[in-house]
């Protein structure tokens, strides 16, 4: 199984030309479209796409993933073997966090170009290069026969909540928005482990203060906003059948402050 994300969109010929590519040499391949429609060279965006859905997959799924604006450049192609899966793609950060979350890791500079598309560009490497080594990959040809094992990858530097300390039994965290969905909800970069056994929960962002954490959207009252445990591992910030980044006017990278008792 090859599961296939980029920002191509549908309305171009390029996601077709990729699984052309792909099934020419393994007619068998069976190709999974997680997204087209990701931000266009927002690399941290898809980053978190990425590390939200593929680990789902079956263990040894390739993840061929496409957002590079810097195609063309001195930015490497790589080759990831975690115990998540394989992913195939640009070194440019677009894997951060599979890299930082998995425990079983070894990257590989794709260099053999015996195993890339003949009559190679520079601006079209999903086809050139990373389409077809997912598609050998899935023949069951190896790692390392892409190319040389790396000792690092690109990181896209994404934030880590800092604590700011404790006073009268209360904790204070400071953080950020990572990820705003199609619906609005606010996915902060504070993990689930952080609010375990916490009884008491405050959240800051600009001048609205949400108190407690509703468990379902259902349970927000119409046109307020309220923390909530999203399904993707982190605390979020949501509205009920409404958008809490309109509500709060709220971006990615907007500051949130969190208050644990």
């Amino acid at each position: 199984m090859i599961t296939f994300s980029s920002d191509f969109g549908t309305a171009d010929p390029y996601v077709a030309i990729v699984k052309g590519v792909i099934l020419s040499i393994n007619p068998r391949a069976q190709i999974v479209d997680l997204s087209h429609e990701l931000a266009a060279h927002d690399v941290r965006r898809a980053a978190f796409f990425v590390v939200s859905a593929c680990p789902v997959f079956p263990k040894r799924t390739i993840h061929l993933g496409v957002v590079d604006p810097g195609v063309g450049s001195r930015r490497k192609s790589i080759l990831l073997e975690t115990e998540k899966g394989f992913f195939v793609g640009p070194d440019n950060g677009l894997f951060s966090l599979v890299w930082q979350n998995s425990s079983e890791r070894k990257a590989y500079w794709l260099k053999n170009e015996k195993y890339f598309f003949k009559g190679t560009s520079h601006t079209f490497a999903a086809r050139d290069i990373f389409g077809p080594v997912a598609a050998y990959l899935s023949l069951g040809i190896a790692p390392d026969a892409f190319g040389p094992k790396l000792g690092r990858i690109a990181l896209a530097g994404f934030p880590k909540p800092a604590n700011k300390g404790s006073s009268k039994g209360r904790r204070k965290f400071l953080g950020e928005i990572i990820y705003i969905d199609h619906f609005g909800n606010l996915v902060t970069n504070f993990p689930y482990e952080l609010l375990a056994g916490k009884k008491r929960i405050e959240v800051k962002l600009g001048k609205r203060i949400m108190r407690g954490l509703a468990k379902s959207y259902s349970e927000i009252p119409k046109g307020k906003s309220a923390p909530i445990l999203g399904s993707l591992g982190y605390l979020e910030i949501a509205a009920n059948a409404a958008s809490a980044k309109k509500l709060l006017n709220a971006a990615t990278g907007s500051k949130v402050e969190l208050i644990l008792q």
